[in-house]
């Protein structure tokens, strides 16, 4: 199984990637929460003809907001079925969090994110209550207005809108959001991100050490808008180094692996995948 290289982002990627072992308290906690909320049935019904594929706004025009916020952080990454973006914006002791997370593929990644996100605490049982209605196919919510909280689903996205310490209503900020997806919808064709130039590999078989020049060929005008993420096994190769769309990597020891290259598109999220097989020989 591939290992991520990568600093995965600040908001519970890490617990995503490890639903397949999910421990059976916790699998048990995620059924009694989607009976509750009549998960299953409610996205039986969902249409899937038309998914998502929007270009997302800069989170500080968000409705509400005012003067005085500023972007705390900003990141983009690469996760279990798709990619996500969290801006985390702040303005003196007040937070607002913004996560949005695409499907690379179809929507089933989209509603696990769902799950995940909702059930990533310490409780025995999800502490999120169905509704509001009208906020994308199913979306859930805690009534602490301390630190309210809604997460919701729609076709091949999830969206999380978190606050702290402020008494700043966010359900409008929620509402932009799902109006942004819903001007975004494509037949699913379109709502996949095709790569827009070759991936280059110097060397696809080299000695133990060697290094090889990996990397994308994108016009220099449209570069700013995609990022490059790599996945692959750390006891079989190393990235030397990564600048943009271009890496250096070199084997560890001899044998055959394969890297994962995938480009996110940063205004939308979607992402694309291109493997690429090597094999190590021993140094000469």
């Amino acid at each position: 199984m591939a290992i991520i290289y990568t600093a995965l982002l600040i908001i519970g990627l890490t617990t995503l990637n490890g639903v397949a072992a999910m421990d059976p308290l916790q699998t048990d906690k995620v059924e009694r929460f989607k009976r509750r909320i009549d998960f299953d049935q409610v996205l039986k019904a969902e249409s899937t003809d038309k998914l998502v594929r929007a270009i997302w706004p800069d989170a500080l025009s968000a409705p509400g907001l005012g003067s005085g916020w500023s972007v705390a952080d900003n990141t983009i990454g690469k996760t279990r079925g798709g990619s996500a973006r969290e801006w985390v914006l702040r303005r003196g002791d007040e937070t607002v969090s913004i996560l949005i997370f695409v499907s690379e593929g179809g929507v089933q990644p989209a509603r696990q994110f769902f799950l995940v996100r909702a059930s990533n605490n310490m409780m025995m049982e999800v502490p999120y209550l169905k509704g509001p209605t009208g906020l994308g196919t199913l979306a859930v919510h805690t009534s602490d207005k301390q630190a309210p909280s809604f997460i919701w689903v729609y076709r091949n996205t999830t969206f999380q809108v978190d606050a702290q310490d402020t008494l700043l209503d966010i359900l409008p900020i929620a509402r932009w959001l799902q109006v942004t997806a819903e001007s975004g919808l494509v037949a699913p064709p379109t709502a996949q991100l095709r790569l827009p130039g070759p991936t280059n590999v110097s060397a696809r078989r080299a000695p133990v050490g060697q290094p090889i020049e990996i990397g994308l060929t994108i016009p220099t005008a449209g570069q700013s808008n995609y990022q490059m993420k790599l996945e692959f096994d750390r006891q079989m190769l190393e990235v030397v180094s990564q600048r943009g769309l271009a890496a250096q990597v070199r084997g560890i020891k001899p044998g055959s692996t394969a890297l994962d290259l995938w480009l996110i598109e940063r205004s939308t999220l979607l992402s694309a995948p291109s493997r690429i097989d090597l094999e190590f020989t021993p140094q000469r």
